[in-house]
């Protein structure tokens, strides 16, 4: 027999592939402290995550601060960490969520705030 617990979200926030590794790290040290092994699930979200996430752990927050500057929706913010879009056309496929009209500096900006801090 199964038992469920109900758990209430006290804050509910996206987060990019580079924030939710650093979750999922701590989640896995945590775990492996008690227990010894980690699940293997766990194991293969930190694999995924790992191979997916493009902004170095020390960025992140300072990427994620200077996009919330520019007015962006957190969907928008979330979306341009992971991708790390190195076009203005690209950009824009993005932004289809801000539901507004982007100019071609604005959307230059955005670029600017995150070539220097993505990698490949």
């Amino acid at each position: 027999m199964s038992v469920f617990t109900k758990l209430k979200a006290e804050e509910v926030k996206l987060l990019s592939n580079p924030e939710t590794l650093e979750y999922v790290e701590k989640y896995i040290e945590r775990i492996r402290s008690e227990m010894g092994t980690a699940p293997p699930l766990a194991l293969r979200v930190l694999e995924y995550l790992h191979k997916f996430s493009k902004i170095p752990s020390d960025r992140v927050s300072e990427v994620r601060s200077n996009l919330e500057e520019l007015g962006l929706k957190e969907e928008s913010i979330v979306m341009i960490m992971n991708i790390c879009p190195k076009s203005a056309d690209d950009l824009k496929a993005i932004l289809q969520v801000e539901e507004k009209i982007l100019e071609q500096e604005f959307l230059e900006k955005i670029i600017s705030v995150i070539k220097d801090h993505c990698s490949e």
